[in-house]
């Protein structure tokens, strides 16, 4: 008998393990060393300015005591722990902001001597990167930083094939993922205390698969450059797979 294998819809049917290539391996890496590897990023720090080109408050109140470069090292750090609250707490651990900092400094840059709290990210988000103008300029930045990186690896390369039989090194492929939601419930299933405030947490776009399934997401479609060597493949682009009024999947 096949071996029980639960996914998203929460069924017990067994499906046939995909084989992965050598592009997709994980890398192996702890998450300090993953970290670390962030932080020397020249690309990293290169978003961070960006992120501070949206901050102007005109003078006015008091400056800010958070980066764009310390706003992207949460970010990347939330992906890696699965929230930002888990995040911010790992880089509040004494050993591993001062690894961070002597990586930092290895490399010409300087972190602050102490990390950056939640709500000081929060901030700098709600009000400057919501907008979305920013986020459309955002995108198109970490799209040719993307660019960029395929070429340093031998992609995109216009000496290779032609326009009637292309190089495999100079095409994308797209790809297709449910993105599992922090929190089940969707937008709709909210409860509000006497103070009108909400009692649960939830993904405000995440939607069910099915409409008989608990667990919410989005279907996220990717652009990906793939080389021939092992781990290297370039994420191009990716976007949130639309759906319609009803929270339903386009199937096209």
């Amino acid at each position: 008998m096949a071996d029980r294998v639960d996914g998203a819809s929460g069924s017990g049917d067994a499906y046939r393990q995909r084989s992965r290539r050598g592009s997709t391996e994980p890398l192996g890496l702890s998450d300090g060393e993953l970290l670390e590897a962030i932080v020397a990023l020249e690309s990293t720090w290169t978003t961070g300015q960006l992120y501070d080109s949206y901050v102007d408050n005109g003078g006015v109140g008091r400056p800010l005591r958070i980066s764009g470069m310390e706003v992207v090292l949460i970010e990347i750090a939330a992906a890696v722990f699965g929230s930002v609250r888990k995040a911010v707490r790992e880089l509040h651990d004494h050993h591993v902001w001062s690894r961070l900092r002597r990586v930092a400094l290895a490399n010409s840059k300087a972190l602050p001597e102490q990390p950056p709290s939640r709500s000081q990210y929060l901030r700098f988000r709600d009000r400057y990167l919501l907008d979305v103008e920013a986020g459309l300029a955002i995108r198109e930045f970490n799209r040719q930083a993307a660019v960029r990186v395929a070429q340093t690896i031998g992609l995109f390369d216009p000496t290779l094939g032609s326009f009637s039989r292309p190089d495999p090194r100079n095409t994308v492929v797209g790809d297709g993922t449910w993105l599992r939601s922090l929190y089940n419930r969707p937008p709709d299933d909210v409860l509000y205390d006497a103070n009108g405030e909400r009692t649960r947490r939830i993904d405000p776009d995440g939607v069910r698969r099915n409409p008989q399934d608990m667990v919410t997401g989005r279907d996220v479609v990717s652009i990906l450059a793939r080389n021939a060597f092992t781990h290297e493949r370039v994420m191009v682009d990716v976007c949130i797979k639309p759906t319609d009024r009803g929270g339903r999947r386009h199937l096209r």
